[in-house]
């Protein structure tokens, strides 16, 4: 490869690349670095070769020194290419991947002259294709890249487009010393409302990065936070009302409760107008907020179980709102679904059982179930049948739909998130969480980001990511 002033000359083998510089044709220095290509940044200030280890080395053009070492395939890089503008690069594997990189940091962190030390760079990973991808291009506008592959095929990417991966914002929360009882987001991801342990409250403006309230509520035996962080929610055992309250509103309103015993076990509905609650006798009870009565109840043996947003489960049993409130999912032995409008059910006898995770689409016409720790169905809720089998390669802790229904996102235990394509089943993107427990996970209402809400262990702070969820176009 010539770098594009006509200086250098860089050739490689499978035993390493050498460069030359090219009105004396002097040879300059020989790399261990072996390569397919050695291609140079528009301003021939870097070229990109491979290392022996899956790693991609941007190295200065004068000195031959690696500035930034590219960590994201698994296997041998088969292509690589510049954008015009030389801010971004892109690679293709034997793993199946194409990787964007944003190198244009590395120029400005070398003018602010930081050039000794080596930055370590992850890539945006494009996913799709089914085989080794043998050679990538970048269009002259830089507005979109094209994949090569065994599979038979030639993708197009829209660099244009976030790319899930790639973190939009960061957002950490002081909570108290007495941490986080309580965690939620509002619909358009732009308010952040943590419970605190001593009957506080604290209000956070995510794109401000700055507090906007803080305020205490009245005692109970169980406090909890709508979805959406508008609603605090207090449920008295002891003297058997629910006590409802608006963030920030001192006006409090109390509702009679049938007999309930502690602990509880809560979860809404997304849209926060629906609200289950589970007492230690196995007695489920539905409520609707805004009416401030009781809807729905059953009495479902069971104990004390793991609880998390949509869904909850009892010691036989696995229970799920949909998001608008309308509809109960109930899955023992058999699965039913009840139309809470009408106290009926909906569909019974479905041939399949939720072990673990079960959330309903948002029309309620597909839900995704948990056969075993690492395996999410989608199943159609009319009848049953097996829409599509998602694997994943660990333990999965939470699941979600895009509000219109399209996508399906995994959270796995070691911090994975995977997108899926709900009507095709497969996988469209994959980014890596910070460690933590997830507190909160939701879209926003235009589907277009993803919210996670975590709390490292052992700390007083909880974290917000931001993620573009939306699926580049191919």
């Amino acid at each position: 490869c010539f770098s594009p002033d006509g200086q250098f000359l860089t050739a490689t083998t499978t035993m390493g690349t050498t460069q030359w510089q090219c009105e004396s044709w002097q040879k300059l220095r020989e790399i261990s670095y072996h390569s397919m290509a050695a291609p140079y940044s528009p301003d021939s200030k870097w070229f990109a070769c491979e290392t022996h280890d899956a790693i991609v080395a941007l190295c200065n053009s004068d000195s031959g020194k690696p500035r930034a070492m590219l960590l994201g395939h698994i296997g041998t890089i088969e292509g690589l290419a510049f954008s015009p503008q030389g801010s971004k690069l892109v690679t293709g594997g034997s793993d199946n991947l194409v990787c964007v990189w944003d190198v244009g940091q590395v120029a400005t962190s070398s003018e602010t002259g930081n050039s000794d030390s080596v930055e370590m760079i992850v890539p945006d990973r494009l996913t799709g294709h089914t085989d080794r991808v043998m050679g990538v291009a970048i269009s002259p506008e830089g507005n979109l890249a094209a994949s090569a592959s065994f599979d038979k095929t030639v993708k197009l990417w829209d660099l244009t487009v976030p790319i899930p991966g790639a973190c939009l914002l960061q957002c950490d929360v002081v909570t108290s010393p007495w941490g986080a009882i309580s965690v939620a987001l509002s619909a358009d991801l732009s308010q952040l409302t943590v419970i605190g342990a001593k009957n506080t409250a604290i209000v956070w403006d995510v794109n401000a990065a700055q507090k906007v309230s803080e305020f205490r509520f009245p005692p109970g035996n169980h406090r909890s936070l709508s979805p959406d962080g508008q609603r605090l929610i207090n449920v008295d055992t002891q003297n058997k009302w629910i006590a409802v309250s608006e963030v920030g509103d001192p006006e409090v309103k109390r509702f009679p409760i049938s007999e309930i015993r502690g602990p509880l076990e809560v979860l809404f509905s997304l849209n926060s107008q629906t609200m289950a609650i589970k007492d230690s006798n196995g007695q489920l009870q539905i409520w609707d907020l805004a009416k401030g009565r009781e809807i729905y109840s059953a009495a479902l043996p069971g104990s004390e179980g793991p609880v998390s947003s949509g869904q909850f489960h009892l010691e036989d049993y696995t229970v799920a709102l949909s998001d608008r409130g309308e509809q109960l999912f109930l899955s023992r032995e058999e699965t039913q679904i009840f139309d809470l409008g009408t106290g009926q059910k909906r569909y019974e006898n479905l041939p399949f059982r939720a072990l673990s995770n079960a959330v309903l689409s948002p029309d309620a016409s597909i839900v995704a179930v948990g056969t075993n720790g690492s395996v999410i169905e989608l199943r159609d809720c009319a009848t049953g049948a097996e829409l599509h089998m998602l694997r994943t390669p660990g333990s999965i802790e939470r699941v979600a739909f895009t509000p219109n229904g399209r996508t399906v996102v995994t959270l796995l235990h070691d911090g994975n998130l995977i997108l899926w394509h709900v009507a095709t089943g497969q996988e469209i993107g994959r980014f890596k969480m910070p460690e933590g427990m997830c507190c909160a996970l939701r879209f926003s209402d235009d589907g277009a980001r993803l919210g996670v809400v975590t709390k490292p262990v052992g700390t007083e702070t909880v974290s917000l990511y931001v993620w573009p969820a939306a699926k580049r176009k191919d």
